[in-house]
């Protein structure tokens, strides 16, 4: 279904809703609000950004397209959550995605999210993809003592890839068009999570140009639930 730009409106994290969208979209998507900043803009750095779905967001042909933009002042970004895959635990997550045309100083950091803090030693956060736009492919995998991270020798730029993240009780495996570009044995993390689709200001101190624009298309996401083994 199509949703055209502005339909990622009345985005509420009371509800996980967002009022603009059609209804049948509603009950599929979420977005960080209008004017959530964005974390260079926590960051307090030179430019930083504000989440702003309504003038970044929308889906046309099955394909979501994400249009950060920069006027003469910040940065206009998004973040878009897949509500089936709010809140679990373990599962396989799949995304096709690409930046038709990348710019400097826009940044992508998909992740898995935890919901609450976690006091286990389990994993906060996994970021994969992530990328500046035009910039390696990477993963990192936040701990609270540690990062490990795996590079890719693939750029976020026009070519469609797809990654998977599968975390199990027993590890997680990343993947990028079909090959595995790193994994971890063990309990990485057993608290719930959200996935987020985090698009933004670029946090390396390269910064979007004045008056510039970009846009990530995203065709394909999919969240599969973690089914334990039959014990036989």
């Amino acid at each position: 279904m199509d949703a055209p730009l502005g339909s990622f409106s009345g985005c509420k994290a009371s509800t996980h809703t967002c009022s603009g969208l059609p209804r049948a979209l509603q009950s599929q998507w979420w977005a960080y609000p209008d004017g959530w900043p964005d974390t260079a803009a926590e960051r307090h750095m030179a430019v930083g950004g504000h989440y702003s779905p309504s003038t970044t967001v929308w889906i046309a042909a099955g394909v979501m397209n994400i249009r950060m933009w920069r006027g003469t002042g910040g940065v206009h970004s998004a973040a878009l959550l897949p509500k089936a895959a709010m809140g679990r635990t373990y599962g396989k997550y799949v995304e096709t995605f690409r930046v038709a045309d990348p710019v400097a100083g826009y940044k992508s950091s998909h992740m898995l999210w935890a919901t609450h803090p976690p006091t286990d030693g389990s994993a906060r956060e996994i970021d994969f993809p992530e990328a500046g736009w035009g910039v390696d492919i990477k993963a990192f995998i936040h701990y609270p003592s540690s990062r490990p991270y795996f590079h890719t020798a693939t750029p976020l730029g026009s070519t469609w890839h797809t990654s998977v993240i599968e975390c199990t009780p027993s590890g997680l495996w990343l993947y990028l068009d079909g090959k595995l570009i790193g994994s971890l044995t063990g309990r990485v993390s057993d608290v719930a999570m959200k996935w987020v689709l985090q698009n933004e200001t670029q946090t390396n101190g390269t910064f979007p140009p004045v008056n510039s624009s970009s846009t990530m298309q995203i065709k394909y996401v999919a969240y599969y639930s973690w089914v334990p083994p039959r014990r036989r």
